[in-house]
């Protein structure tokens, strides 16, 4: 019972100054904004439920759709926290299509079909395709539904019944869409300042592992110039036992 009184007093931070924010629920479309110490309560209770593990393993099925392609897949995903990423995604009958692996400074990618290729790169590289920079530890964060930028220098907003926070990131503008009933972010998205790229990724049918949520489907979108596609997650397995392998061959 002790583990689970943090998360019943999240609720509570939040419950209490919605209360003292309106004394009745904002109208759909209704925009209030919140103050700085508002604002501060929201990031405290944000922070506090945030996922925290050492290692993590996930699979997932779901459906990829773009660039006109449609296609049924199953991801494997292996994390170790801020440390790396491993992804192996597979089609029917267990064929891999494609595995991606990252460290805390690169990207490695290898396709097998439709035909071989492979890459590496900077992992900076990846603004191109999310509108913004991010770390592997942010990255495993997207997957997950954690925040991936602090508070601080926030903009929040009442809209509805749901909590609207913007946080600069550079060159893109991050939109946090919180439900204070979970205090889990539903929706965030990452729209590009100076160039035609953005992405979202959206959160639902939240599940308890240990004394915390995660979510169990994922939905990502993701355009740019180069790519535009949208992956529909649906997570089956999720352990955070200990994982001594991430196998991946880089060539020369």
């Amino acid at each position: 019972m002790k583990k689970l009184l943090p998360a019943f007093s999240l609720l509570l931070v939040l419950v209490a100054f919605t209360s003292c924010k309106t004394k009745k629920p904002t109208a759909p479309g209704e925009v209030k904004s919140l103050k700085t110490t508002e604002i501060k309560q929201v990031g405290a209770a944000m922070d506090a439920n945030r996922f925290d593990f050492e290692f993590m393993t996930i699979r997932a099925k779901g459906v990829f759709e773009g660039m006109g392609v449609r296609q049924n897949i199953t991801l494997h995903i292996r994390m170790e926290r801020n440390k790396q990423l491993w992804i192996s995604a597979q089609a029917l009958l267990g064929i891999e299509v494609a595995r991606i692996y990252v460290t805390q400074d690169s990207l490695f990618f290898r396709q097998n079909l439709p035909e071989s290729k492979y890459a590496a790169m900077p992992l900076d590289s990846i603004e191109r395709y999310l509108a913004m920079p991010l770390s592997v530890g942010q990255l495993q964060d997207f997957f997950i539904g954690n925040p991936l930028l602090p508070y601080t220098n926030a903009q929040s907003d009442w809209k509805g019944d749901t909590i609207v926070v913007e946080k600069p990131a550079g060159k893109a503008i991050v939109t946090e869409y919180i439900m204070p009933n979970l205090v889990k972010i539903v929706r965030s998205t990452a729209q590009s300042r100076t160039e035609a790229s953005n992405a979202q990724v959206s959160y639902g049918e939240f599940q308890v592992l240990g004394t915390k949520s995660l979510p169990s489907k994922v939905n990502i979108f993701v355009s740019s110039p180069e790519v535009q596609g949208n992956f529909a997650l649906h997570y089956g397995t999720i352990s955070t036992d200990p994982i001594s392998n991430f196998p991946f061959t880089r060539e020369n």
